[in-house]
């Protein structure tokens, strides 16, 4: 954004022997009307929170899928302790 700014602004500044071509002639067409640039900046920021919105809950896991990890991680470590000797898992007190 701000580049295209930088390079609009150049466009009037440089020599016209300098600024001739079709690229310049864009840029000084955006130095001219700023409104448009700054207008079509607001639209891709708000296209872009509408894709997030719309996509967020693709991305991102459900709460019952995050409860059912923890329940499974629970039921694993719960397991694994029960699947111990005895020994191992006592506390002795002498």
């Amino acid at each position: 954004m701000s580049a295209t700014l930088a390079l609009g602004q150049l466009a009037t500044q440089l020599p016209p022997r300098l600024r001739a071509g079709p690229f310049w002639e864009a840029m000084r067409w955006l130095n001219d009307h700023f409104e448009l640039l700054g207008l079509g900046s607001v639209v891709i920021f708000l296209v872009a929170i509408a894709v997030a919105v719309a996509l967020a809950q693709r991305c991102t896991p459900s709460r019952r899928q995050i409860e059912a990890e923890e329940k499974d991680k629970l039921d694993r470590g719960m397991r694994a302790y029960a699947s111990k000797p005895i020994s191992e898992v006592t506390v002795r007190f002498e």
